[in-house]
């Protein structure tokens, strides 16, 4: 059995591999930005990674188990994905300084075409008070590119944050302390 990480991300293998699993990853063929999340954001993101775990499980062995992960952003009433500009993340940090937010982190295993388990890890987050230059210097390192509200946590990211409430790796966009148990009762050897 091969696991499978339904992601290119290089951080989210380095977390997994960390921790003691033999995992490659391999990018999966879902369009993110049109994808549709409905009124609920909580089933939205499960369902997000329910589909990037069966994008890759399609076609490959029936032994092979996929895990496919991914955030949003929840924040006075809307869900924010990914930001397309260093202007939207700038635009959006503007609005995050200074106040909580929730960050949710959606996960699922497939196997063979259909999705064994799934779940969703929920970080509480407060974002420092920034001055605009503060904002323009952090969007400039880039980190947002690629990222659930415009930051990285695991980077300069965290000089932003005064309190974060939950799963650090949650944060990142792996959250092992929910996933670990669905990977025992899947079967995955080397767990201790």
């Amino acid at each position: 059995m091969a696991l499978i990480l339904a992601s290119a991300s290089a951080w989210k293998l380095a977390v997994l591999r960390r921790i003691g699993l033999e995992i490659e990853g391999l990018p999966h063929a879902v369009d993110e930005a049109a994808f549709v999340f409905g009124a609920d954001p909580v089933e939205g993101v499960r369902r997000l990674a329910g589909a990037k775990a069966l994008s890759v499980s399609r076609g490959r062995s029936r032994e092979d188990l996929v895990i496919g992960a991914d955030q949003v952003l929840c924040f006075e009433g809307g869900v924010h994905g990914k930001a397309a500009t260093a202007a939207a993340a700038r635009a959006l940090l503007e609005r995050l300084q200074g106040k909580r937010h929730r960050l949710l982190c959606g996960w699922a295993l497939a196997r063979s075409d259909r999705v064994l388990a799934a779940g969703v890890e929920p970080v509480e987050l407060t974002m420092r008070t920034l001055t605009p230059a503060q904002v323009r210097r952090y969007v400039e390192t880039g980190e947002w590119r690629g990222t659930a509200g415009g930051y990285r946590i695991e980077g300069v990211g965290r000089q932003l944050f005064s309190a974060v409430d939950g799963d650090h790796f949650a944060v990142v966009g792996m959250p092992v302390g929910s996933l670990l148990p669905a990977l025992r009762a899947a079967g995955v050897a080397g767990l201790i």
